[in-house]
C-alpha cells in the first residue's frame, strides 16, 4: 500500500510538471507570435515565417531550445552572428 501511495504522488507531480511545461510552451508561442507568423512544422515545437521572408523552426532539446533560420543573406547572417555574440 505504501508503494501505491508513493506512485500516486509521483504521478500527481508528473502531471503538474507536464501542465507547467504545456503552459510554458503556450506562453512562448504567444510571445513568438507577436514577432513572426507561426506555422506548423513537422517534428518541431513550431515553425515561423518573418515578414522579411526568412523562415525556420524552433525545436526542444530537453530544457533548451534550438532555432533554425533559413533564407539568410550574407548581410543577415553577419548581423545575426553579431547579435549572438552580444547575447
Amino acid at each position: 500500500m505504501l508503494n501505491a501511495s508513493q506512485e500516486v504522488l509521483q504521478a500527481i507531480e508528473y502531471e503538474k510538471r507536464q501542465a507547467a511545461k504545456k503552459d510554458e510552451i503556450l506562453i512562448l508561442k504567444g510571445m513568438l507570435s507577436q514577432l513572426v507568423q507561426l506555422e506548423s512544422w513537422y517534428g518541431a515545437l513550431t515553425g515561423f515565417k518573418a515578414e522579411n521572408g526568412l523562415n525556420g523552426k524552433v525545436t526542444e532539446q530537453g530544457e533548451r531550445y534550438d532555432l533554425q533560420i533559413r533564407g539568410l543573406s550574407i548581410d543577415q547572417l553577419v548581423k545575426i552572428t553579431g547579435y549572438l555574440k552580444q547575447l
